[in-house]
């Protein structure tokens, strides 16, 4: 034990060692390993951790992690109270080599001569050009790529062939059966689940929710994609779903949810617009013309995570918008900010700047600085354009039309309109006077597609007797330290009953072993999924 280790991490050690002991007495050797994936942050390695050491015990495999370095003791001490675990350390002499000829790969492969070439990037028969360009955006925080021959751009290129290589390394040594990650995006997460998939190997993602990647899932197949059978489900039963969907919007458009995470959008410091005559006489807009309300997103938040958009990335596609809103004064163009463009800054791109040179008076911009609720929305807006924004699922369910461009987790369920090609996606802005409120069937689509997304697959409701991961709201984020979070873990293990904890055993091992069950449900809080996926 580390002299410096915290109490309750000292704590957290003891219990879990005691915990997994008791699968696991006789520590015997393993021919198998569950892959976990390194994260920047501890708290979801460990929650990781968690998760693979079940996989673990199911498969009778041994826990393989890789850690940047020898020298993080508290975090080997830490992973160590789990089952079997064996670590690969990157500041060895071989993955110090393996930097330099990364380095060597990225000089040959950057010759990238427009952004669409980096795009069109592949790699041994697998394409990776989106996850290097989201990972650029990001190193960068630029909003777009505009020299293929940054220097930027060459580093991750580098990153990329580094994480490529030592995953196919580990992968060359050591007999993987699983995978476990947070997430799935950019020269990290990304990577490791293209590389992964292709040798056939299981991966689970452990974003908000927990959702598996098979033969029989894509790429793009994040923790926020529905299956349709799942939707489905629901649409049969739309007597019982409804109420809940329509229960749970009610607390998000109006801030009762206790995540602080609804409070930048939905904060009831910010004046909430009820009348159209009111909000255009306070921004000058004609009132007899619509309201089309274009939800800006944050440009380097990685914009191909549900894959290719109409447009290159999401500043593209807003200049595609703003050039198409400039020439169309047959309606109000209201563009607002992304509420957490703050976390996003975009260094190449000057929003205020553009539109005070542009003085059209059919044209606003609402930075995260003006006081509007975003819940005026449903009084306000005839249309909406996004790309992967939630507004354009929550205001559906108040039957106003939504413009995408490009795949989403709630794009071609036939409440949204869906062009294929950027042509027509400029054509349907130009005639964006034209969309008519959504039917009452696709209403109650949106509403059930509402209910899977900020319900079912919500952190909030992740079913966790052993404190995998300890719900943390935005607040709290800011201050919290190494003890309490371990204090939080030891609580929620001994607040849980023995009861729930064997529940959880039962899930995991059946979504362990059953291929068809890509999600994990709390099968016992929503029966009606127990029965579809015993079916």
């Amino acid at each position: 034990m580390l002299k410096n280790t915290l109490t309750s991490e000292k704590e957290f050690i003891r219990d879990n060692c005691s915990f997994w002991d008791g699968f696991f007495p006789d520590r015997t050797p393993h021919k198998t390993y569950i892959l976990i994936r390194n994260e920047q942050y501890p708290l979801i390695l460990l929650g990781l951790a968690q998760l693979g050491a079940f996989a673990a015990v199911r498969k009778n495999a041994g826990l393989l992690f890789i850690l940047p370095s020898r020298s993080q003791k508290d975090m080997q001490a830490v992973l160590s109270s789990f089952p079997r675990a064996s670590f690969i350390y990157e500041d060895s002499p071989k993955y110090l080599l393996l930097k330099v000829y990364s380095y060597l790969q990225a000089l040959l492969a950057f010759n990238f001569k427009t952004p669409d070439d980096l795009l069109d990037f592949e790699s041994e028969g697998i394409k990776f050009g989106d996850l290097v360009y989201d990972a650029y955006l990001a190193n960068k925080k630029n909003a777009t790529l505009r020299n293929p021959r940054d220097p930027v751009l060459l580093k991750t290129l580098r990153d990329f062939f580094y994480v490529k290589g030592l995953v196919k390394d580990v992968l060359k040594r050591y007999r993987v059966i699983l995978g476990v990650t947070g997430h799935v995006i950019g020269t990290g997460g990304g990577v490791f689940l293209r590389l992964l998939r292709q040798e056939g190997i299981e991966v689970w993602e452990k974003a908000d929710a927990l959702r598996k990647h098979t033969a029989k899932t894509g790429f793009y197949d994040c923790y926020m994609t529905p299956e349709r059978k799942d939707i489905e489900l629901m649409a049969k039963q739309k007597e019982r779903f409804l109420p809940l969907a329509e229960a749970v919007l009610s607390k998000r458009f109006n801030n009762l949810d206790p995540k602080a995470r609804l409070g930048l959008p939905y904060s009831q410091d910010k004046k909430l617009y009820r009348d159209k005559n009111d909000f255009c006489a306070c921004f000058g807009l004609d009132p007899q013309k619509k309201n089309i309300f274009v939800m800006l997103h944050a440009f380097n938040d990685f914009p191909h995570i549900f894959g290719r958009l109409l447009h290159r990335d999401y500043y593209q596609w807003f200049k595609a918008i703003f050039e198409a809103a400039v020439n169309n004064d047959k309606v109000n163009w209201i563009f607002k900010e992304h509420p957490y463009v703050k976390y996003y800054p975009a260094n190449d791109v000057d929003l205020p700047g553009l539109f005070s040179e542009c003085p059209k008076k059919h044209l606003r911009y609402l930075g995260t600085e003006v006081s509007f609720n975003t819940a005026s929305l449903r009084y306000l807006a005839d249309a909406l354009v996004t790309c992967t924004g939630t507004a354009g699922l929550e205001y559906s369910t108040y039957g106003v039309p939504c413009l995408l461009a490009g795949p989403c987790w709630y794009a071609k369920f036939g409440f949204t309109v869906d062009p294929e090609t950027p042509e027509e996606f400029k054509k349907q802005l130009m005639e964006i006077d034209s969309l008519q409120p959504l039917s009452d069937e696709q209403v109650v689509m949106a509403k059930l597609l509402a209910y899977f997304t900020f319900e079912l697959i919500d952190p909030g409701r992740f079913l966790d007797p052993f404190g995998i991961v300890p719900t943390i709201d935005f607040c709290e984020q800011k201050t919290f330290s190494a003890e309490r979070i371990f204090q939080k873990i030891l609580e929620a293990r001994k607040q849980s009953s023995e009861l729930d904890k064997k529940s959880f055993i039962a899930l995991i091992d059946k979504f362990i072993d059953d291929p068809d069950f890509i999600r994990f449900w709390d099968l016992n809080r929503y029966p009606e999924f127990a029965e579809a996926e015993l079916a």
